[in-house]
């Protein structure tokens, strides 16, 4: 009876361990609103023009973390922010795209079954890329890439135990591509499944 019964009992935890282990990942995904910007052209007369964006493109952020304990979590993700298009008041069109990948600890507390809040840190690798054409000879693309800290606060509630809605404020930082300055920041409402 004594060797059925430890067996039954390393079963169980063997089990237990299996789907306490399970519940510790998670993946999500956010949206923002639709990126926008403005760009500052001087022409030989000194004048500066203003041109706004066109067509902008909605940042999307993807992303997967494991739990160490209630408290403590390790997160990775990207986020792109898609491309945004200018013409030129000069002349010519300059598409701006951006994007970033991200590693971080997110800290957790917990106010009830349902409410949480967090915040993360960590490190950013930021790319962005313009490209002019239009002004009478070959387009012309330009690439830059920085690392920055990276930075997340926010807010989510359980809808159930695996699935959970989030509103999050993401800090990326600047990057400076040939004097065009991209803000990396912004609000994204989103979903976090646990596993």
């Amino acid at each position: 009876m004594k060797p059925i019964l430890t067996t039954l009992l390393f079963a169980a935890a063997t089990g237990y361990s299996s789907l306490a282990l399970a519940d510790d990942f998670y993946v999500g995904a956010n949206l923002a609103s639709k990126s926008e910007g403005h760009i500052n052209q001087t022409g030989r007369d000194g004048k500066t023009t203003r041109a706004d964006s066109k067509n902008g493109g909605i940042p999307v952020k993807v992303y997967g973390g494991y739990n160490i304990s209630p408290l403590l979590a390790l997160e990775g993700g990207y986020q792109r922010y898609g491309t945004n298009h200018f013409d030129l008041p000069l002349g010519g069109q300059l598409g701006a795209e951006a994007h970033a990948f991200y590693a971080a600890a997110k800290g957790t507390l917990a106010l009830n079954e349902q409410w949480s809040l967090f915040g993360k840190l960590g490190v950013a690798r930021t790319s962005s890329k313009i490209t002019v054409s239009g002004l009478g000879a070959a387009s012309d693309s330009r690439s830059a890439n920085r690392n920055s800290l990276y930075a997340s606060v926010g807010g989510a509630y359980a809808i159930s135990q695996q699935l959970s809605v989030q509103l999050e404020w993401d800090r990326f930082g600047k990057v400076n591509n040939e004097g065009f300055v991209s803000n990396l920041n912004n609000l994204s409402l989103g979903l976090r499944y646990s596993f």
